[in-house]
């Protein structure tokens, strides 16, 4: 059996043409490649090529056009955030100039309200076998800007010092309220004077061990009042009633046996327990 030996096409033909005495050029211009597929090649290439260059060139332009829009975002978030500063700090000073312009307002309506002061003094003393009466003068003075109208006195008694002045802050605090629908004729005018009688009776059962031992009476004077915006306004002081001591500070309590004179009797303001 013959193997065969495979020979290319091309030598094949190579060899015929040999044979046939064709010269060597010819010989190699019939065995090149075909001009225009290779020309065919190269006009692919250079179309992938050119898409390439393309493809990368609206890549960068992309890039560059991302960073623009990043920039162009963080600067209008910083605008953005300068105008949210400016304006916080805009309501910040309408919220000060509108705190200014109440105080402004509150000072000028205090400055044109009735203010009344409140003091107290002792008038006479009187004691008998039932009890001891002793008058006092309430006298309230108009210091503010503006009529005090439908103004009301009251006092309260008590006879201890910080018991009393507890509870005095307590009544105090809610005779407002209380006393909101009273009326009265006395009106005290700016710079004017008023002046009101109390009476505080003092009986024996308020005198302990056989009537022997003293009370010192503290009185709590308030007087009520109507201001310009309808609200009621209140003075309320206190006061402690005694014989005088001849050290001139503390005054001596005074004792059912031995307030015979009682005309002594002295008046030490305390101060003020209440002021709307």
């Amino acid at each position: 059996m013959t193997n065969k030996i495979k020979v290319p096409l091309q030598d094949i033909k190579k060899e015929n043409l040999v044979k046939s005495g064709q010269s060597q050029e010819l010989l190699a211009a019939k065995l090149a490649p075909p001009v225009s597929h290779t020309l065919q090649s190269d006009s692919i290439a250079r179309e992938d090529l050119v898409a390439q260059q393309d493809m990368v060139f609206w890549a960068m332009l992309m890039f560059f056009a991302t960073l623009a829009t990043v920039a162009i975002t963080a600067i209008g978030v910083w605008f953005v955030k300068r105008t949210l500063d400016a304006t916080l700090k805009a309501v910040e000073d309408t919220g000060h100039a509108t705190d200014a312009m109440i105080r402004a307002n509150d000072i000028a309506e205090n400055a044109q309200r009735p203010w009344l002061d409140v003091d107290l003094e002792f008038d006479w003393g009187l004691r008998d076998e039932k009890s001891i009466t002793l008058s006092c003068n309430v006298i309230v003075k108009n210091i503010g800007g503006m009529p005090a109208r439908n103004a009301n006195f009251g006092h309260y008694l008590g006879y201890r010092y910080g018991n009393s002045k507890k509870e005095f802050s307590k009544i105090a605090k809610g005779l407002v309220d209380f006393d909101r629908g009273y009326h009265s004729d006395i009106t005290v005018l700016p710079g004017g004077t008023s002046k009101d009688q109390e009476l505080i009776f003092l009986e024996p059962s308020e005198f302990g061990n056989g009537r022997r031992d003293g009370i010192s009476p503290y009185l709590m004077v308030t007087v009520l009042y109507s201001l310009p915006n309808g609200d009621i306004g209140q003075s309320s002081a206190w006061f402690q009633l005694g014989f005088c001591n001849s050290a001139g500070e503390r005054l001596k309590p005074i004792s059912w046996v031995g307030a015979k004179d009682v005309d002594d009797v002295i008046v030490k303001n305390l101060g003020y327990i209440n002021v709307t």
